[in-house]
């Protein structure tokens, strides 16, 4: 699996104590390099060259061919009401896995919120920090999933929603 990373889960995960995980669910992430500018914290800036030294991270090379996909993203999330505006890096980490047809990793609910109410347009997986560790359950790459939020949410300070089932 392939993921597409935007700038909000880089910062988050970059806290994590155990963040090699995402290594383990994916073969390797993308980004552009206006998400990478976008990161200004020294955790997260060392984590991306963490990622790139392990030629895990990779910037995106067709940047010019995500353009359509962006716009189409930005003007459907600033025209409806129920959609949360998405920035243009978000969208284009969300335009790399349209086009990759790969995972969009981002705790964006704007990207959330898009890709359900047109999954026409945007019929891709997104992924939040939850939804990478339940997989990291589902695969053996960790033990216990309770206490795994429990130290995502202690690190990062990012909490998840209680409804959600653990």
């Amino acid at each position: 699996m392939i993921a597409s990373l935007d700038t909000c889960f880089i910062i988050d995960w970059a806290r994590y104590r155990n963040r090699r995980i995402l290594e383990e669910i994916f073969e390797h992430g993308y980004v552009v390099e206006e998400i990478l500018n976008e990161v200004k914290s020294e955790s997260a800036v060392a984590y991306l060259g963490e990622l790139m030294a392990r030629d895990f991270l990779v910037i995106y090379p067709f940047r010019s061919a995500l353009n359509d996909i962006v716009k189409n993203a930005v003007q459907l999330s600033m025209a409806e009401p129920q959609i949360r505006v998405i920035d243009p890096p978000e969208a284009l980490a969300l335009a790399i896995a349209v086009r990759e047809n790969c995972v969009c990793v981002t705790e964006n609910r704007g990207v959330l919120e898009l890709v359900r109410i047109h999954p026409d347009r945007f019929n891709v997986g997104v992924w939040r920090s939850y939804e990478i560790l339940k997989e990291a359950n589902r695969m053996g790459v960790i033990e216990n999933l309770s206490e795994e939020l429990a130290n995502y949410e202690k690190d990062t300070r990012h909490m998840f929603p209680r409804r959600e089932n653990r």
